[in-house]
């Protein structure tokens, strides 16, 4: 399971590589301006699987997320 996840892991970190290379193009960047601002990056992985509900809770509740970009699969 390790293998899986630390490929997807990979691949999701190349996804959002890829979103700050085009929102530096929407802005009239280079594609690596924002590249300095990640090279020590925190990125962080959680496998959550959500239940089904039946009321108007979903997910995990109110909360912050403190990164630059959230990816949810």
């Amino acid at each position: 399971m390790k293998e899986i996840v630390d490929e997807s892991f990979a691949e999701v970190s190349d996804v959002g590589r890829v979103i700050m290379e085009s929102y530096a193009l929407g802005f009239g960047l280079s594609t690596d301006y924002f590249a300095p601002h990640f090279e020590r990056h925190s990125s962080l992985l959680r496998l959550i699987k959500y239940p089904p509900t039946s009321g108007e809770k979903i997910g995990i509740g109110e909360h912050s997320d403190y990164g630059c970009l959230t990816l949810i699969d």
